[in-house]
């Protein structure tokens, strides 16, 4: 009777016995393993799962999903999801393949791994990155202020555009770096009580001395 129920199941159904052999597959279970009843059936689940029996044993104990990897017969490898029931001794296993979620995990995981480290150089490497824009401001300001010599209205005008245009870009720059600098985890932030009345009290006071 429960066989036709499992059967209508969306995910693959194992029954196992508890030495690990496998006794009923459903429809499902053919098509993601990709081999047919007759074939699974005289296997034991550790032949097509991962440490199969014992995740089993896990996921019923613990009442949730394992995720582990399976394999075909043929020795094709994919990632799946098992939650098991127990009935009289044997073990009711549906299984789902998650592979193309795992795939989306993994590939999610290895870019924001990749992203630290790139914050991480950029903070490293903020001194080499501001200290070539800084000079540029510096030069630019000493030939507005007329430390270089007298040069022309028109040169004066293309000097200021290039100190405006440093000063913007040094702007930003300490902005970028400030948001890699978060996102390294080179450094920690800690949050403190501040108590603004106070400190404003005691700046009056101290003015008032003065």
């Amino acid at each position: 009777m429960y066989k036709r129920q499992l059967q209508n199941l969306p995910d693959a159904v194992f029954v196992i016995e508890s030495d690990g052999k496998i006794v009923w597959v459903n429809d499902k279970a053919s098509i993601i393993f990709e081999a047919k009843a007759n074939l699974l059936k005289g296997l034991y689940f550790d032949e097509v799962v991962s440490n199969g029996l014992a995740l089993a044993e896990k996921s019923y104990s613990k009442r949730n999903s394992v995720v582990t990897g399976a394999f075909t017969p043929e020795g094709k490898e994919f990632f799946i999801e098992m939650n098991v029931k127990k009935f009289a001794e044997q073990y009711f296993v549906t299984i789902r393949d998650v592979t193309a979620m795992t795939n989306v995990l993994t590939i999610a995981e290895r870019t924001g791994r990749l992203n630290k480290e790139k914050n991480i150089m950029f903070v490293k490497l903020s001194n080499e990155i501001k200290s070539p824009i800084q000079s540029i401001m510096g030069f630019s300001q000493a030939l507005i202020d007329g430390l270089g010599g007298e040069i022309t209205d028109k040169q004066n005008k293309y000097v200021k555009i290039i100190n405006k245009n440093a000063t913007e870009l040094l702007y930003f720059m300490d902005k970028f770096l400030e948001f890699a600098q978060a996102e390294s985890s080179l450094f920690s932030t800690e949050s403190q009580t501040f108590d603004l009345i106070n400190t404003i009290q005691l700046v009056l006071k101290t003015v008032s001395y003065t």
